[in-house]
C-alpha cells in the first residue's frame, strides 16, 4: 500500500533512470556492445541497413523500402519477417521492438519510399493499444491501495450512479462491461438517431465530458449483452475515476505522463501540448485507398474468392443494430467513412483520448510492456508491486461481446487474451502464434503484447492501416517468426 503523502517517483527511486532524450539518444547511437539504457541492457550487435526490393507489382502501400536496426543473434527470422512486409508493399513506416526479460532483443524501423524521414523515433497514434496504458494506470492505483477492482464506480464517482449504472464496478469498466460504449439519450433510449455524440468541445472541458457519461443510461438492455467493447469511451471512465482517487486530482493523461512515461523515460503520450509536439517527429496514419480496398479486398471477399476475414468484417458492419456502427464522437466519422484524420493533427494529439488516440513509438511501448512481462518493474524502476501486476492479469472472464459479435476474454485489470478470437475474424496463424501473450491491439494494425511466462514483450507500430483486425498478414508473419525463436 502506498504511503500517504509520498510521491510515486520517490517510492520507486531513481535507480537506473535516464531522461527520455538521453534514453533515445543512446538507442540511436551505433553499438558494438551493451548500452546502459536506464538499467535496461540493449542489443549486443551493431545496427545495419537493409535495402528491400519489392516482390509484387501491386500492393496497398509503398514499394519496398529500407529497414534499419539490429536483432540479437538467433532472432534473425523476426527481422526477415519484418522486412518481408516491405517487400510485399504492405508498409509505409513501421517499427518493431522486442524485449526478453530486461534485454532488448529486436530494435527495427523501416520506411518505404513513400514515407521518407521515418525513423525509430517517429511517433504515431496507436489507437486501442492505449487501452493497455490505462489498464496499467489502474493497476498502479490498485498497487497503491487507492482502489480495488471490486469497488463500485459510484463509490468514487457518485454522479455515475444514474440510469442503471449503480452496480457497475471498476472490474466491469476494465472488462468493457461499463455500460456506456456509446451514449444513449436518456429521453429517447430506443432511438439511436438521438444518441449523444461527443464533440471537440467535450475534449476541451473534462467536466462536460464526464457529466455526459454520468448521465448516460446503461446500454445492457439496448444491446442484449453486458459486454460491449468500449472502443473510445473506456479511457474517459478510467480518467474520471483517477481524478477522484489520485491525491493530486490528476487526469489520466497527467497521471500517465508523470507516473509512467517520465519515470521510464519513454515517449508515450495521452495529450501532448502543441508547443511540445515541436520536439518530436510524427507520422500520420494512412488508410488503404478506397479504390484499392474495393477492387482488391472488399469485392473479392464478398464474392468468396478473397479474404474471409474481410468478408466477415464487412457483413458485420452492415448488420442492423450493430453496436460497432454506433457513433460515439464526431471526429472519426461514421461507417463506412471512419477515418483517423483528427488524430493526425496537432489538436488531436493535444486531446486526452487514451482508448483511441495516444501517440508513441515501438521502443517506448515495448519498454512499458516489458515492465508488465517482468512483474511490474524494469531496469530498477518499479511501477507497481509484483502482486498487483499479477492480479491485473488474473480472473479472465469469457463473454459474448456485442461489438465484435463473438466471445472475448478479458482479465479483471482489462488486458485481453486474443487467442479466443474466431478464425473468421483473425488470421488463424496469428491466433496460434499469440498463445500466452496478453495485451491488446489498435485499429490499423498496432500490437502491444507481452508473455508473462516467457517474459517477452512485443511492440509493433505501423502507420499504414490494414483493413484486417490486429494487422492481418503483417503481424501473422512477424509473430509466426517470433514463435520459432522463443
Amino acid at each position: 500500500m502506498a504511503t500517504p503523502g509520498v510521491s510515486f517517483a520517490r517510492r520507486v527511486g531513481r535507480v537506473g533512470r535516464v531522461g527520455r532524450a538521453e534514453y533515445h539518444k543512446r538507442l540511436a547511437a551505433p553499438r558494438s556492445g551493451w548500452a546502459d539504457l536506464g538499467g535496461v541492457r540493449c542489443l549486443n550487435v551493431p545496427a545495419s541497413t537493409s535495402q528491400i526490393e519489392s516482390k509484387v507489382r501491386f500492393g496497398p502501400f509503398g514499394a519496398g523500402g529500407r529497414v534499419l536496426g539490429a536483432v540479437e543473434k538467433g532472432w534473425e527470422p523476426v527481422r526477415e519477417a519484418f522486412e518481408e512486409n516491405f517487400a510485399l508493399n504492405l508498409e509505409l513506416g513501421a517499427q518493431l521492438a522486442i524485449y526478453k526479460g530486461e534485454e532488448l532483443m529486436v530494435d527495427l524501423a523501416g520506411h518505404s519510399p513513400a514515407q521518407p524521414g521515418y525513423t525509430a523515433e517517429t511517433l504515431q497514434c496507436v489507437f486501442s493499444c492505449g487501452k493497455n496504458v490505462e489498464a496499467i494506470a489502474v493497476a498502479m492505483l490498485v498497487s497503491r491501495g487507492a482502489v480495488s477492482y471490486n469497488d463500485l464506480v459510484c463509490n468514487h464517482w457518485p454522479e455515475f450512479a444514474q440510469n442503471g449504472k449503480e452496480s457497475i464496478t471498476i472490474a466491469d469498466v476494465m472488462r468493457h462491461e461499463g455500460g456506456v460504449p456509446f451514449l444513449l439519450d436518456p429521453a429517447a433510449m430506443d432511438d439511436k438517431s438521438k444518441d449523444i455524440i461527443l464533440s471537440q468541445a467535450h475534449l476541451d472541458d473534462v467536466d462536460l465530458l464526464e457529466a455526459a457519461f454520468a448521465a448516460a443510461p446503461c446500454v445492457y438492455d439496448c444491446v442484449g449483452h453486458r459486454r460491449t467493447y468500449h472502443s473510445v469511451s473506456r479511457g474517459w471512465l478510467v480518467s474520471a475515476i483517477v481524478r477522484r482517487v489520485d491525491p493530486r486530482g490528476r487526469t489520466l493523461g497527467q497521471f500517465i505522463r508523470q507516473d509512467i512515461s517520465d519515470v521510464l523515460g519513454i515517449s508515450y503520450f495521452c495529450g501532448i501540448s502543441a508547443a511540445e509536439q515541436a520536439n518530436f517527429a510524427f507520422a500520420g496514419l494512412t488508410q488503404i485507398s478506397k479504390p484499392y480496398t474495393f477492387a482488391f479486398e472488399a469485392l473479392p471477399a464478398l464474392l468468396g474468392v478473397g479474404c474471409p476475414i474481410i468478408a466477415t468484417a464487412i457483413k458485420r458492419m452492415l448488420q442492423k443494430n450493430n453496436p460497432a456502427a454506433r457513433v460515439v464522437c464526431d471526429w472519426m466519422g461514421k461507417i463506412p467513412d471512419i477515418h483517423p484524420r483528427f488524430l493526425n493533427t496537432v489538436a488531436g494529439r493535444e486531446a486526452e483520448i487514451s482508448s483511441a488516440g495516444m501517440p508513441t513509438n515501438a521502443r517506448s511501448m515495448a519498454k512499458l510492456n516489458a515492465c508488465m512481462a517482468n512483474g511490474g518493474a524494469l531496469g530498477g524502476v518499479r511501477l507497481m508491486s509484483e502482486a498487483a501486476c499479477e492480479e491485473s492479469m488474473s480472473e479472465f472472464t469469457v463473454a459474448h461481446d456485442a461489438f465484435f459479435g463473438c466471445e472475448t476474454s478479458v482479465s479483471v485489470g482489462g488486458f485481453g487474451d486474443l487467442t479466443i478470437l474466431k478464425e473468421n475474424m483473425v488470421h488463424r496463424e496469428l491466433t496460434q502464434a499469440l498463445d500466452g501473450f496478453l495485451g491488446w491491439g489498435g485499429w490499423g494494425g498496432s500490437l502491444s503484447l507481452w508473455h508473462p511466462e516467457k517474459r517477452i514483450a512485443v511492440s509493433y507500430v505501423p502507420n499504414a492501416m490494414e483493413n484486417s483486425i490486429l494487422g492481418g498478414p503483417r503481424t501473422a508473419r512477424i509473430f509466426s517468426a517470433l514463435r520459432t525463436v522463443i
